[in-house]
């Protein structure tokens, strides 16, 4: 393999304590130096993996070189920035880090939110953790270890990302996909676990059978049944036709229980007994009908906590955790950070005709994205992940579509926190703290609180949790006794019939004019077969 230089290197990757390592082994982890902003919106994302021979290898980073490639891809260029000095600064590699020396580099550069005065050391620990490059407020960049990249590898229909914890996702999930086994994804909320599922059914024998989607945290332990395993008409009140209910719609197809750790032990015993025997028997029926369809969950929760508290059955756990999956938090998967802004960004931009002149920046215009807001949006510990990620950007560019450069909104800089101090050296651990409510008892909720909580946020249970500082079952337990709340599961047909007539069937509007989750309100119009 080339180096900038155009000299023959062997091909060695160095793992986290700096000693030399083959290619090819699993734990092999090379520096590489990750384009998190640019003015040249195509660079975010493009890369340099240092691989070398010899522990003190030293690398030039300046206008001219290293060369930065997209992942998998072998021809690359120089950073070329007029603004960027052609003095490099060095990186040392050394036992028990990389030194970083300014030497007769002319222009500012800033390691880890600290000014680059005349050399700077940063152990392996740190560089692990990832450490943010700012050369000039012209570019950003990640300083980190990951595997060699190889050829492009084939992305999960929705992932967006080169890191090692992605690829491995993605590996793992096709390797599961062919298989009929049940599979529990695992995760972080907002980290894509419900796209880890449909890549299973997609990348599956039954891809083009149904994929029936069930929020467990959302049904009511009443109608649970009727819910989960159907119901004929006249079987309950309001039950004016027969319905399949979810099993049964799922019939031949994939059943993806999401948050399963929510379910309630009642629910947890029925789904167990039709899990084991593969009948279900629709309340009001009098035979038992068989069901064959593949088990994907998930959840964010301590399974083998709650089976030590008796919150979750133990049966059940080994029924649906044969295979398993874990989802990434964006905190392992910094790397993929510039990426992921730009696929979030890039729909706002073409809605408002800025993609053009975005993608069209010349070379010496500063970002759009600020290094100094990129940094902090890179180091924010993201407690609700990519889902958080998001929400934030669409904020972000919808209201800096049209501008020259980004500008954090109140409420980004109330979320983030105060800048970091210029003059302290940073550390891997200096994130913004995560500004969550302290947390509360149900019962001092009142339903005051409850009722401005779901409004805040768009009658969603599991974001209303987060708001008022209690768990999402309490929410569900809370707008159960509250008169003047309902969660989709309560809804009538004739309720969802007349909003629908209402709102020209706009599953949006009527999430908004029943005051209902629009996720939940979207699962139930599908088991209806108006979706």
């Amino acid at each position: 393999m080339k180096d900038n230089r155009g000299n023959y290197m062997e091909l060695t990757t160095w793992s986290a304590d700096g000693t030399p390592a083959k290619a090819g082994g699993s734990s092999e982890k090379a520096p590489t130096l990750t384009v998190v902003s640019h003015p040249l919106l195509e660079r975010i994302g493009d890369r340099f993996q240092w691989v070398g021979s010899r522990r003190d290898a030293s690398l030039g980073l300046c206008r001219g070189e290293p060369l930065f490639a997209p992942p998998g891809q072998s021809l690359g260029d120089p950073l070329a920035l007029p603004s960027l000095s052609r003095k490099p600064i060095l990186l040392c590699r050394q036992a028990d880090g990389i030194l970083v020396e300014r030497d007769g580099h002319r222009r500012e550069a800033w390691i880890g939110g600290v000014p680059l005065e005349r050399q700077r050391f940063i152990p392996w620990a740190e560089v692990e953790a990832g450490v943010a490059v700012d050369l000039a407020r012209r570019v950003l960049l990640l300083l980190h270890l990951s595997s060699p990249v190889g050829r492009p590898f084939p992305h999960l229909p929705g992932l967006v990302g080169q890191s090692d914890a992605i690829r491995r996702l993605c590996e793992e999930t096709r390797d599961l996909a062919g298989l009929s086994m049940p599979v529990l994804v695992r995760g972080e909320t907002g980290t894509g676990k419900e796209l880890v599922a449909r890549a299973l059914h997609r990348l599956g024998p039954r891809a083009h059978r149904p994929f029936v989607s069930v929020n467990m945290a959302a049904l009511s332990e009443n109608l649970a049944a009727a819910e989960l395993f159907g119901s004929e008409r006249g079987a309950y009140s309001g039950a004016d036709r027969a319905r399949p209910g979810y099993l049964r719609a799922a019939h031949g197809g994939v059943l993806f229980l999401d948050e399963i750790g929510e379910a309630p032990v009642s629910v947890q015993v029925m789904l167990l007994r039709a899990l084991e025997t593969r009948e279900v028997t629709p309340v009001g029926g009098h035979g038992a009908l068989s069901v064959d369809f593949r088990l994907i969950c998930a959840t964010d929760a301590d399974l083998e906590s709650q089976i030590e508290a008796g919150a979750f059955k133990e049966p059940l756990y080994h029924r649906i955790a044969t295979g398993e999956l874990t989802a990434p938090s964006l905190r392992d998967r910094r790397e993929d950070f510039g990426p992921l802004f730009l696929h979030f960004a890039k729909p706002i931009l073409d809605e408002n005709g800025a993609g053009a002149a975005s993608a069209n920046r010349e070379p010496f215009s500063a970002p759009w994205l600020p290094t100094e807001l990129a940094a902090r949006l890179l180091t924010f510990s993201w407690p609700g992940n990519v889902r958080q990620l998001r929400n934030v950007v669409t904020e972000l560019a919808a209201s800096g579509a049209r501008k020259p450069q980004l500008e954090a909104t109140p409420r980004l800089e109330r979320l983030l926190g105060s800048p970091p101090n210029p003059v302290r050296p940073a550390s891997p651990t200096d994130a913004a703290p995560v500004r969550a409510p302290a947390p509360r008892k149900p019962r001092q909720i009142d339903e005051a609180d409850l009722l401005a909580a779901m409004r805040a946020c768009a009658w969603e249970p599991k974001l209303a949790a987060v708001r008022l500082g209690i768990s999402r079952a309490s929410v569900y337990n809370l707008i159960r006794k509250s008169d003047r709340l309902k969660t989709a599961i309560d809804l009538s047909p004739d309720e969802i019939e007349r909003a629908r007539a209402e709102c020209g069937g706009d599953p949006e509007a009527m999430a908004r004019t029943l005051q209902v989750s629009k996720l939940a309100l979207a699962r139930r119009l599908r088991a209806m077969n108006l979706l």
